[in-house]
């Protein structure tokens, strides 16, 4: 199975392209004028593959960038309308969790605006990460007073990204693949949108 595996949640944007044949490309950056569609050409010609040839996407939900997240989802919902193909959302909080090279309890923290912070906790023992308390968002003061390691994409301990290659191949395994419909970003609440002023009126 060809898979492109995307995450935009945070200011650094990957993605991955993992071939059935075991070869991998990934390709990131913190270029905001860099288009999405020309990350995913990247890394298919790093990988020798085709567009066509691709059998599955898997997206990284966030939380984090609503902008971000909506534009790779779309992206994925786009191409299954456009061709047969497999679709998987896993939570780039996971991502980083899986990715992190800790033994013991950590904390996965992302930025949740407003002076907030996104918050769940993991264990790592023996290879095998299991999370530990649900997803949160707790204040800067709630963050400092945790008493393990924090990771994440904030300079606030180690900092940590979700990495593409890391989110294709936990969809490969967990192979829990839905239609694009089913596909929505992690939130623990509603964005906010402030209308605009009506336009003045010049007599």
């Amino acid at each position: 199975m060809n898979l492109v595996a995307l995450d935009f949640s945070t200011v650094r944007r990957g993605v991955c392209v993992s071939a059935g044949s075991g070869k991998e490309a990934v390709v990131t950056t913190t270029d905001r004028a860099a288009g999405p569609l020309g990350l995913i050409q990247s890394a298919l010609i790093e990988a020798g593959l085709q567009l066509e040839e691709i059998d599955a996407l898997a997206v990284g939900l966030g939380p984090g960038s609503y902008t971000g997240i909506r534009s790779s989802i779309a992206i994925a919902q786009g191409f299954q309308l456009g061709r047969i193909v497999k679709l998987s959302g896993i939570s780039s909080a996971d991502v980083i969790a899986h990715s992190a090279a800790i033994e013991g309890e950590f904390a996965v923290v992302i930025d949740a605006q407003r002076g907030e912070f996104y918050c769940a906790t993991y264990r790592r023992t023996n290879d095998v990460v299991d999370q530990t308390s649900e997803l949160r968002i707790l204040s800067p003061d709630e963050i400092d007073r945790l008493k393990c390691p924090i990771i994440g994409p904030e300079q606030r301990g180690i900092t940590l990204f979700p990495d593409p290659g890391r989110l294709a191949q936990m969809a490969r395994e967990q192979a829990a693949f839905v239609e694009g419909h089913r596909l929505e970003p992690i939130y623990l609440r509603p964005p906010e949108f402030k209308k605009a002023p009506p336009p003045r009126q010049i007599d």
